[in-house]
């Protein structure tokens, strides 16, 4: 059984938890008992939108309590896109502020576990909605992908930012010498390639690089 939440399936027991912590009355829902629901909840579910809607009725307030994220860096890219106003074709200029947190493994998982790692989410603004996003990245990953050293990391001597989290968002088979450019418009991202016939990659995350570079249009 599954309960809809603000258009978004949950299973059972989860959507349940939500509804208790942002005090919605479902018909047929039994909603008198203790609010369970924890960040520890809302940080195992994949689905980036199920993580949004959860988070919203979970409370801004309530997480930055229970969580005590850190900021680590805050970017600032200045984009121009075209898009369609009153029927006209327009380029606009815009700033996109991506914020890169980290938070405390014993935070999310107990003071009581051992040998947990800190986890790391990127806060961002969806370009067509204003919506605000806060995506949870693998930040190994995204030192691999930034030709980073993991172990430089970890002693202090190796950095990370918010844009080589964003663009970490982004995955692809083509290789960047055969990219012209990229579009993304929401969760959905088109890769114009050089050449029809290239030599597929394996599928990759972008770098930062490729991000500023190459990302052309977004809605």
């Amino acid at each position: 059984m599954e309960i809809i939440i603000n258009n978004v399936p949950f299973d059972y027991e989860m959507g349940l938890k939500i509804c208790i912590a942002g005090s919605i009355q479902i018909e047929g829902l039994d909603i008198n008992q203790e609010d369970t629901l924890t960040f520890k909840d809302i940080a195992m579910l994949s689905n980036i939108e199920q993580r949004r809607i959860a988070i919203l009725h979970f409370g801004t307030e309530r997480l930055l309590n229970e969580i005590e994220p850190v900021l680590v860096s805050k970017e600032i890219l200045n984009k121009t896109t075209d898009c369609v106003i009153d029927g006209m074709l327009t380029t606009i200029n815009y700033q996109d502020t991506y914020e890169l947190y980290k938070v405390s493994g014993k935070k999310l998982f107990g003071e009581g576990k051992w040998n947990v790692r800190d986890e790391y989410y990127v806060k961002c603004r969806d370009t067509s909605t204003d919506r605000e996003y806060i995506i949870w990245v693998d930040i190994s990953s995204v030192l691999r992908a930034n030709k980073k050293s993991e172990w430089k990391f970890k002693d202090g001597n190796e950095t990370v930012d918010a844009i080589e989290c964003i663009a970490w968002t982004i995955k692809t088979d083509v290789p960047t010498e055969e990219i012209e450019y990229i579009v993304r418009q929401g969760d959905c991202v088109f890769v114009k390639t050089k050449n029809e016939d290239y030599r597929k990659d394996m599928v990759r995350h972008i770098s930062k690089e490729e991000y500023i570079n190459l990302l052309k249009f977004e809605s």
